[in-house]
């Protein structure tokens, strides 16, 4: 191969190289990366459907919480928010599918291989329906109306895609 090939093959590679570092193993500047997934933190009051509305809009998705790992990283982010936070939890996207079936619908997954309830919950499937990580309850999982209004955590797949996994 003559030299002036190799500095043509050089850049070429430099260019894909680069390209798949921007094209997205990153998130942007709004999202906190944990693992391969990217996480909004809203902390404007919205009912569970506005807060997924929200959530679509940011290229994303309410977050699916379903290794210990996820959870605790959520956990220690809220809990490093709430000082300044006046929210009584976080919407995630589980949601009542049928009596005793809980599913995420962000990613149409059953919740049954990890939860984190706060004992006793849930309680209330004829009311409270949506999912939610609840303050009064040290952020364990609690079943509560989705009209309730409340702060809500966005997920999207650290390439910027909804994480459909």
């Amino acid at each position: 191969m003559m030299p002036g090939n190799y500095v043509l093959l050089l850049i070429v590679g430099l260019t894909l190289a680069a390209q798949s570092v921007r094209g997205g193993r990153s998130c942007d500047s709004r999202f906190i990366k944990f693992d391969k997934n990217c996480y909004f933190f809203g902390t404007i009051k919205k009912s569970w459907d506005a807060a997924r509305q929200e959530c679509q809009n940011l290229g994303a998705d309410l977050v699916a919480i379903e290794t210990y790992a996820e959870d605790n990283f959520i956990y220690n982010q809220i809990l490093s928010m709430s000082a300044s936070s006046k929210l009584s939890g976080y919407w995630t996207s589980g949601s009542l599918v049928q009596e005793g079936q809980w599913e995420w619908q962000s990613t149409s997954r059953s919740i049954n291989s990890y939860t984190r309830w706060n004992p006793g919950q849930p309680d209330s499937p004829s009311r409270q329906r949506c999912l939610c990580l609840y303050k009064g309850f040290t952020y364990y999982w609690d079943d509560f109306q989705c009209t309730g209004e409340m702060g809500f955590i966005c997920e999207k797949a650290g390439g910027g895609k909804l994480n459909s996994n």
